[in-house]
């Protein structure tokens, strides 16, 4: 790793490479590193904000603070579907409660408690 002259960490100075995305001495972030966006992880990304819900909100999170367009629209869709997913969840889950209740009502009127 060889330091390029006149590049100097912000935070300690140091030399760092052009190369380099964390400050070898101090740990300090120099640039973001690139973000995968590829077909498959935005399935996986997609996949795990439905079915996974609130671990979907990591995601979002982790896309939306890029600076690239396609990563940032990536963390939009993982948000829509994680509040989707939420949403969905929470309309069965009252129904099956609703549900149950009345069942339950049912229960206790034919045998009288």
């Amino acid at each position: 790793m060889e330091p390029s002259t006149g590049m100097q960490c912000p935070q300690c100075g140091m030399a760092v490479s052009e190369k380099d995305i964390f400050c070898s001495h101090c740990g300090f972030e120099l640039k973001q590193h690139e973000i995968d966006t590829s077909v498959a992880k935005q399935a996986l990304i997609y996949l795990v904000s439905f079915f996974l819900a609130p671990f979907g909100l990591g995601y979002a999170m982790k896309y939306l603070k890029q600076s690239n367009g396609k990563a940032k629209i990536i963390g939009v869709v993982s948000l829509v579907l994680t509040a989707l997913a939420i949403g969905v969840m929470i309309i069965v889950t009252q129904q099956f409660l609703a549900q149950s209740y009345s069942q339950l009502d049912l229960i206790n009127s034919a045998t009288g408690f």
